[in-house]
């Protein structure tokens, strides 16, 4: 349930409409929507850890944390990938970004909930 109330589907929805990914992305959303919607049937809850305000607290306070560090990555990431030529100074910078942000997220990601 806690993994589910992490997923944050916003993050990535750039690929809803690519040409490869999209088909893939649209069912995983769909997926993580039923999912979230039966079990909060099944538990008689409206919210996923509806009963553990605590928990639900810390998942908050990481995603404070880890989702602008997310946006930084993603934007790096695709900055890389979509861009023909890209000075050696701005792929240094853009390279740094990412494993910057990706070990923050990797520590928050782990003393998390």
């Amino acid at each position: 349930m806690q993994s589910l109330a992490k997923t944050c589907f916003p993050l990535t929805a750039s690929l809803r409409n690519h040409p490869v990914y999209g088909t893939f992305w649209q069912t995983l959303e769909s997926e993580a929507n039923l999912t979230r919607d039966l079990i909060c049937e099944a538990a008689g809850i409206k919210t996923l850890l509806e009963n553990d305000p605590m928990i639900r607290s810390s998942i908050t306070i990481r995603d404070r944390i880890v989702l602008p560090l997310l946006a930084i990555q993603q934007y790096a990431l695709e900055r890389l990938q979509n861009e023909s030529i890209i000075d050696p100074e701005e792929q240094d910078v853009l390279e740094k970004m990412i494993v910057k942000s990706l070990a923050a997220n990797i520590n928050a990601s782990r003393n998390s909930a």
